[in-house]
């Protein structure tokens, strides 16, 4: 083949030395250039075939490099062979080798695999995954396809929010495979970092590296810019790490690999990324397992948000079963990993165990990694287990002591075992790493894990499991409500013929029990349970059956051989049916979903899978699912359950639960304390909120709300949620407290109390503490009540928790709140939508520093301040709506910077009295209103502190009251901070307009019709006091009103009275005896 290689003659002198040192026999014909730029023609022919031209042109000449250069070793590191003649140079490209097809497991419904997208469809909208993202590279017009010219692999970056990435100073490549056995070195090019599209710079950056070759081949290639350079490890080490080392922290959200030349033995292909704040503690950031490279340069993303990773409360939640065999038995553990053990020594019957591990959304890829330790998980003796077969089924059994270790989804098996190279998973008490390539799959809200093993010194432990999901954003997914645990539990069961037998909610979360048959051939028993749910138009999933009596534990043999034509029908001949439907439809009559065939004992002592397909129902509120049995050892559990049902388009009525996704959408935020306390919705099969990072400080503990916006309104709040009393990053035990009430959203606690608190912005349902509960012990679970309370019409479920220790972190799970929905307010308020939030028009009006922007999650992000106290900046965002005449609400000031997640002191102590104003003495504030009218100015909302830094890293409440203005399209939101650790973001903005409406005027008869004026201390109209001598239609404020509210009363001729809304007057606004400056009086929303 032909090769160019830039080089100098004593280097293609070094590289011919090297060709005789393995023992080439070389027939050379040299014909050397004296000129700098000249070109040295060898050919030669080797003992084993002709090798071709290579062809050396001198570096000094750029202009006459090849643009099919390659940057192979100049001197080239060779691995030494005396029996592979091409090992001295470059070996022709070996493809990487296609992974075996993938077989479906019989059970799935038949559906057509999902292609990951190779162009993603993000543009549109963010990721919902509780994070503000922005927007990478350029969409085209129709808004549908992501130009990446940097990037190359999605469209939002994540920049605040729990999934926001972190910053690391070290990153580290560990490179563990080359492309072929014969590879005896790595090499690479470059390797650079980037956020957003933009390299970062190496300026300073050192690099180390476990081995190299020498000279020129050292690690400092990777970043030093130049082409003709780039790293080697040395001869006989083909895997091995390398470290960049950058002056100061870095976050990257890409990295970019240039490997030399074009594919050869020694191409990298798979490996790991690590990141480090310290230098030796790493945590994996990507990781690559036989990667095919196409080109010599690829762009890898880290935290593409298109995929999704199994965490840990995912993985501990895990389903796991016995499908096969006796006496084994698999479980998860509150750490994420899953143990199997208990395996009987034989040759014939072999256990199959099985885990699943449910996910809250739909995905169509699975990629990653996971560790096998052979160790019993209960002695930690040490080991043997197999991994020299493959299964083309779930469920499948080996012979002869062989064993599998398969991975996929219910309806593809993504690792059916052995291909992975191993005839055993590890050495006796090893660790072996079993690394996934990304394999497309049947659309699936399910991982499994099947293992098959012959002893029980083949029981092991699956730790690190490191997978990633591709997220299934079609469509046709985004109606689709998974069952909870909550769901199961409700359900209402009962006997419908036969003498005896009961079915139940299980003990075990998330299960029904059927138990208690007699033998009654002539009467068999039949039991129902209806889950009753909010209405849902189609049906899809499965769930497990286990044959065993939920009672004694004993195996037993339910029957599911026969097809029901009606509810309640009893079967004859022993046989017996599992269905499942609703009240007017029978979805699965029993019978023919019976996998393991139509005989009786169907199962026995083990797990199967019954697989309702999809259907389309008319319109229910109650799945039903009935069991007839005939014989006193057909008792069984049904559990696992995985059904969908579609919700979509539905009308919404009486009580509601909140739903998983819904949940997930939690906005979450520190409103008060200086720790690093933070939370994050997130769902099991469950649904849950995670609160972390609770820290000692009784002073000034933490306060962490999560709002949950929901698309329709409710009127009344009833239902439960536990308390998992469990660290949701380490597994670690835990003990919150709730034994203190608030009285007001926001509100610290003291003396190292803690209360778990819930309802609406505007009512506070539970306030905490009442629940009885004083403490959440350790590792335990505590379930709150909610009982029923009506709430002022909301869109927003409100969950608020202090605590002030380290060790009171939890997560709430298991949440079955019901709402009762009603209609929206039909009273001309209208709310101020996202989608014109992230169209504001934001620009800096005063001042040489300071900017804004909307974004698509409905913030408003004010950044780029500087030190400027006799010029500070003044910026203002326009929010452009239909016409109104009025404004209400509220808005959250959080003091955290946007752009670096740092946490900065905003002021709002002062009150501007013109659009533009700037501050003195380093004030500043937040206004809204119109551009004719200010509404708030700042600094008179009594929610916050007149001192400056009112905020640092928590966020705080703005209520504007109620305020009614000259008719408007712009609602305004102006701010003027002159430091530069003043940058904020203005959140959860749940301000609503009233539209423009036409009233019949008021025409007073002076002759006839009398005025009053009132002077209030507060809001009540109660407490209005007469002012004397204020009967005429005006009224000049006199100093006594400061502070006060004011309204007057009408009484027209006939005897009707009419009472206007107060005004509160401000000292700020410079009243005096003889009449006041500034703008009007501001309406503020009073009980009249």
């Amino acid at each position: 083949y032909q090769r160019r290689v830039h080089g100098t003659l004593s280097e293609c002198l070094f590289f011919f030395a090297m060709n005789l040192q393995l023992k080439l026999n070389l027939v050379l014909l040299l014909v050397i250039f004296t000129m700098a730029s000249a070109t040295v023609v060898v050919t030669s022919n080797l003992e084993s075939g002709q090798c071709g031209t290579l062809v050396l042109t001198g570096f000094d000449d750029a202009s006459s490099a090849s643009p099919e250069a390659s940057s192979e070793p100049e001197a080239g590191p060779v691995p030494e062979s005396s029996e592979t003649p091409e090992a001295a140079s470059e070996p022709e490209a070996v493809p990487v080798p296609e992974s075996s097809e993938t077989p479906e497991a019989a059970s799935e419904p038949d559906a057509e695999p999902v292609d990951p997208p190779t162009e993603p469809d993000e543009c549109d909208g963010q990721p919902t995954d509780g994070c503000t993202h922005e927007l990478m590279g350029t969409c085209d017009g129709a808004g549908k396809t992501c130009s990446m010219s940097a990037s190359g692999a999605h469209c939002w970056l994540a920049v605040s929010g729990p999934c926001e990435l972190p910053a690391y100073r070290y990153f580290k490549i560990h490179v563990e495979t080359v492309l072929t056995s014969a590879g005896a070195y790595w090499c690479l090019k470059t390797l650079d970092f980037s956020l957003a599209g933009t390299t970062v710079s190496t300026a300073g950056a050192t690099v180390t590296y476990q081995t190299t070759s020498g000279g020129q081949y050292v690690g400092s290639a990777v970043i030093d810019g130049d082409d003709e350079t780039f790293y080697c490890s040395q001869i006989g080490s083909p895997s091995g790490w390398l470290q960049v080392a950058f002056p100061t922290a870095q976050t990257v959200n890409a990295y970019t690999m240039v490997i030399p030349g074009t594919t050869n033995q020694n191409t990298p292909i798979t490996w790991t990324l690590s990141g480090s704040t310290d230098g030796s503690t790493f945590v994996q950031l990507d990781s690559q397992f036989l990667y095919d490279w196409t080109e010599n340069t690829h762009t890898f993303i880290i935290g593409d948000p298109r995929y999704r990773t199994v965490t840990l409360d995912e993985l501990a939640a895990a389903r796991c079963s016995r499908v096969r065999g006796a006496s084994a038995e698999a479980s998860a553990t509150a750490s994420g990993t899953l143990q199997f053990k208990g395996f009987p020594h034989t040759d014939s019957s072999q256990a199959v165990l099985r885990c699943d591990v449910a996910v809250p959304y739909r995905f169509v890829s699975v990629r990653g990694s996971y560790d096998i330790r052979s160790e019993h998980p209960d002695t930690g003796a040490a080991t043997h287990p197999e991994n020299n077969r493959q299964i083309t089924a779930w469920e499948q059994r080996q012979s002869s002591h062989r064993g599998h270790f398969a991975l996929g989804t219910p309806g593809t098996i993504v690792d059916p075992g052995q291909e992975q190279g191993r005839s055993s998973a590890s050495n006796l008490g090893g660790v072996t790493t079993i690394r996934l390539a990304e394999t497309t799959v049947v659309s699936s809200t399910v991982v499994r894990f099947e293992i098959c093993q012959s002893a029980d010194t083949e029981a092991v432990t699956l730790e690190n499991i490191q997978l990633q999901l591709l997220v299934d954003e079609s469509e046709g997914n985004s109606g689709w409500t998974l069952l909870t645990d909550s769901d199961v539990a409700s359900a209402s069961c009962s006997r419908v013929a036969g003498s005896a037998g009961v079915a139940r909610v299980g003990s075990t979360a998330g299960t029904l029990e059927f138990a208690e048959f007699p033998s009654s051939e002539a009467n068999p028993t039949v039991l129902r349970c209806d889950l009753t749910l909010q209405p849902f138009t189609r049906v899809r999933g499965y769930f497990d059956l286990n044959g065993i009596d939920p009672d004694s534990g004993a195996i037993q043999k339910p029957d599911n051989n026969h097809a029901i034509t009606a509810w309640g029908e009893q079967t004859s001949n022993n046989d017996g049916y599992i269905a499942v439907g609703t009240p007017t439809n029978i979805l699965d009559p029993g019978a023919e979903m019976d996998t393991a065939g139509t005989s009786h004992d169907a199962v026995s002592g083990t797990v199967h899978s019954i697989v309702l397909g999809e259907h389309t129902v008319p319109e229910a509120t109650v799945l039903r699912i009935e069991v007839c049995q005939s014989v006193d050892d057909e008792n069984l559990v049904l559990q696992n359950f995985r059904i969908e049902v579609w919700t979509a388009g539905v009308a919404l009525s009486g009580y509601q639960k909140v739903a998983v996704s819904e949940l997930r959408t939690a906005q979450c935020t520190k409103m008060a304390g200086q720790s690093s306390a933070n939370a994050r919705g997130w769902a099991t099969i469950a649904g849950g909120i995670a609160f972390k990072g609770y820290t000692s400080a009784e002073t000034n503990p933490a306060v962490v709300r999560c709002d949950v916006e929901l698309p329709y309104y409710f009127a009344a709040v009833r239902g439960s949620y536990l308390v998992h009393a469990v660290d949701p990053t380490n597994g670690n035990s835990q003990h919150p407290d709730n034994n203190a009430e608030i009285t007001a959203w926001g509100q610290q606690t003291t003396n190292h109390k803690g209360t778990f608190a819930l309802g609406t912005p505007s009512t506070i349902v539970d306030a905490g503490s009442q629940q009885g509960t004083s403490v959440v012990q350790d590792l335990g679970t505590t379930t709150l009540t909610v009982a029923e309370r009506s709430v002022a019409v909301s869109n927003v479920l409100r969950f608020e928790v202090c605590q002030s220790t380290g060790e009171e972190d939890f997560t709430l799970k298991d949440i079955a709140i019901e709402l009762l929905i009603t209609d929206a307010p039909d009273d001309g308020w209208v709310d101020v939508p996202a989608a014109a939030i992230a169209a504001a028009t934001c620009s800096r009006v005063a001042g040489t520093a300071g900017t804004a922007r909307g974004t698509a999650a409905g913030t408003l992000e004010f950044v780029e301040f500087v030190d400027a106290t006799a010029d500070p900046g003044v910026v203002r965002c326009d929010i452009t709506l239909p016409a109104f005449t009025g404004v209400r609400g509220t808005l959250d000031v959080n003091g955290v910077n946007p752009d670096t997640g740092s946490g900065s002191q905003p002021d709002n102590n002062v009150a501007v009295l013109e659009w533009g104003q700037q501050t003195v003495e380093n004030n500043g504030y937040i206004a809204i209103g119109t551009p004719a009218t200010i509404i708030d100015g700042g600094a008179e909302k009594g929610t916050l502190s007149d001192a400056h830094d009112y905020v640092d890293n928590h966020a705080r409440t703005l209520d504007i009251g109620e305020a009614t203005v000259p008719e408007a399209t712009v609602l305004r939101i102006e701010t003027c901070q002159s430091v530069a650790s003043e940058n904020f973001i203005i959140q959860s903005i749940r301000l609503q307009t009233q539209s423009v409406v036409e009233l019949p005027p008021v025409v007073p008869d002076p002759t006839s019709d009398t005025y009053q004026w009132y002077r209030l201390a507060t809001d009540d109209i109660n407490n209005a006091v007469a002012i004397d001598g204020a009967t005429a239609s005006t009224y000049m404020p006199t100093s006594a009103d400061i502070g006060h509210y004011l309204y007057f009363e009408l009484t027209t001729a006939e005897g009707s009275t009419t009472r206007v809304k107060a005004w509160f007057l401000d000292a700020a606004y410079g009243c005096s005896d003889t009449g006041f400056a500034g703008r009007p009086f501001q309406r503020r929303k009073a009980n009249l």
